[in-house]
């Protein structure tokens, strides 16, 4: 079955965030993945949601070189391990990656990101 993004794109669109006009970069997660996340209490508050998108077109070939600061303000960490790309705690580009539209790029996230995610500490 393909997934769809419909309750994040209700979520962009109710937190008012206006991506017309501009180049952005939206790791967006399914709505099997928002469905989870509220259901363990989560909220996709506007500033969630900002922190899902990067100004300017960033393909996953350039994850590693890209300036990941998002609308919210935060900035996403980029880490590969395991042979995998990580965007914060999130494997991009699970169901679907570098998927051009008239504004940009969106890439399948299989977490909701959270601003002030900070990698865990190495031993």
């Amino acid at each position: 079955g393909s997934e769809t993004y419909s309750r994040f794109a209700d979520a962009l669109s109710s937190a008012g965030i206006n991506l017309a006009g501009g180049t952005y970069t939206v790791f967006a997660p399914p709505d099997s993945v928002v469905d989870e996340f509220l259901a363990r209490g989560g909220q996709l508050t506007p500033d969630v949601i900002s922190y899902h998108i990067v100004n300017g077109q960033v393909a996953t070939s350039a994850f590693s070189s890209a300036d990941l600061s998002t609308l919210h303000g935060g900035r996403l960490t980029y880490r590969r391990m395991f042979r995998k790309h990580f965007i914060d705690d999130a494997t991009p580009g699970a169901k679907a990656s570098d998927v051009m539209c008239s504004n940009g790029i969106v890439h399948s996230c299989d977490m909701v990101l959270q601003p002030g995610w900070t990698p865990p500490i190495e031993d």
